[in-house]
């Protein structure tokens, strides 16, 4: 059995590099993972063109090779029954699952081979912009906020209680901004972005707080050469207003204080080092923003989630990528896997077209199955009810399609964060594993219906 499937993905190898669709996705690849580094820039600093460049380069590679992936997948199969090749196939003794994964198995070693050159590629280009200078900032800079992966540690959540929201609804009410009949069920939704948005504001001379539970063994990868961060997304409450106030970072545990001052950010992502003796290898780290007087400083609001975080390193950035490569691949898994199950039903066209269009789906309900604003009171039966339906569906797509998603890490490795294992692991058992092996067994039994069992004819 392993034999057959193993000369079967010989062929498929080789009838997808005889194609005009894998080379054109060949060519496409080495145009945009050469281009991309050399034509985009970032935000003039050597880590802003290192974020750039990794987030594009894998970016556009993973949409480049997924579109190939599926096409050359769909005319797998379909042209092959189309042209009665398979019946070449069907004489012999192999069984349709065979196959189905003789084809796969040869297709995602082309996928690999297109990830290996992308990331080969983008090593090249990081290594050669680790030794130069780029912006005023020097190579080292590169290394500690992008090439050294930290793992994020959030704040305790400060969860909106019921109470605070219901004393948030009553107050509305009594200044009418809620008619009278709206339940509080029906504006939940709204009224809890309202009061987080208020709790993220730090006014003029006022100050927030955030705890940070570090876990013990946290600070193993931690030390003079490898610094932890404070990172925190910031804006000012106007649109010309400046942000100045002053930082202040704990530990009861480690019994020491630090403070920064924080002098006109602007608005964006901001990351402030810490001394690696005033971090606890276990305990609570309090964050704490003194925002400056009204003359000196403008409201600063704290978006993003979380608002404020602790980084801290953990691994390589070797690893990292690794595990990023992981789930791309996992990924073009299964939209091969999804373009060959197309191509046993439908002719090349049509097989084409579904294909892209439940990517396409799958797309749209990871944004639909996420909302849950209500419709006005006053809306129609038949809207509603179509809304109700339309949202269902998009939810159910948005939880099978889940694993899909948190399989992409593109960005979580270009903002210098750690890619865990375990993200790793279930890209590929779910993508690489349950989901085509599902879509494999259904190709199979129309395959063997559809022409193998004509053997006898």
């Amino acid at each position: 059995m392993l034999s057959r499937i193993t000369a079967l993905a010989v062929l498929a190898m080789r009838a997808a590099v005889r194609s005009r669709v894998f080379v054109s996705t060949m060519v496409a690849l080495c145009v945009m993972i050469v281009w991309v580094p050399l034509n985009v820039r970032g935000d003039g600093t050597a880590a802003g063109q290192a974020r750039i460049l990794i987030h594009y380069t894998l970016a556009l590679a993973l949409v480049v090779a997924g579109t190939g992936a599926v096409w050359t997948s769909c005319s797998a199969v379909s042209q092959e029954i189309e042209s009665g090749e398979i019946r070449l196939v069907a004489v012999k003794p192999v069984r349709a699952f065979e196959v189905w994964a003789g084809k796969w198995l040869g297709l995602m070693a082309l996928n690999s081979l297109l990830l290996l050159l992308t990331a080969a590629v983008l090593c090249v280009f990081l290594f050669f912009l680790t030794r130069s200078s780029w912006g005023g900032d020097g190579p080292s800079t590169v290394r500690e906020r992008v090439l050294t992966p930290r793992r994020m540690y959030e704040p305790v959540s400060d969860a909106v209680t019921e109470e605070a929201f219901l004393d948030e609804f009553t107050r509305l009410r009594e200044e009418g901004e809620i008619q009278p009949g709206v339940t509080p069920e029906s504006v939940r939704e709204p009224i809890m972005q309202r009061i987080m948005a208020r709790r993220a504001a730090v006014g003029p001379g006022e100050s927030k707080h955030w705890t940070i539970n570090v876990p013990a063994g946290a600070m193993a990868w931690a030390g003079e050469r490898r610094k932890s961060f404070i990172g925190f997304r910031v804006a000012s409450a106007s649109w010309a207003g400046r942000v100045h106030g002053e930082w202040k970072v704990s530990s009861p545990a480690a019994d020491g204080e630090w403070t920064v001052p924080a002098t006109d950010y602007a608005d964006g992502y901001h990351m402030i080092d810490l001394p690696g003796s005033l971090l606890p290898d276990g305990g609570a780290v309090v964050v704490t923003y003194l925002n400056g007087s009204r003359d000196e400083s403008d409201a600063a609001v704290f978006s993003g989630k979380p608002p404020v975080a602790l980084l801290v390193p953990s691994g390589a950035f070797a690893a990292s990528l690794a595990r990023t490569l992981a789930g791309m691949l996992s990924l073009l898994a299964v939209l091969t896997a999804l373009g060959l199950c197309a191509g046993t039903i439908f002719s090349f066209p049509v097989a084409a077209f579904a294909s892209f269009s439940m990517v396409l789906i799958f797309l749209l309900g990871r944004y639909q199955g996420a909302s849950s604003e209500p419709l006005p009171p006053d809306v129609g039966f038949m809207m509603a009810f179509a809304e109700g339906v339309g949202l269902r569906m998009a939810r159910v797509v948005n939880m099978v399609g889940g694993p899909v998603f948190r399989a992409v890490t593109i960005a979580q490795l270009a903002d210098g964060l750690a890619v865990p294992v375990s993200r790793a692991v279930l890209s590929v058992l779910f993508l690489a594993g349950l989901y085509p092996t599902a879509l494999g067994a259904a190709a199979s039994l129309i395959l063997s219906r559809r022409e193998l069992g004509e053997r006898g004819k």
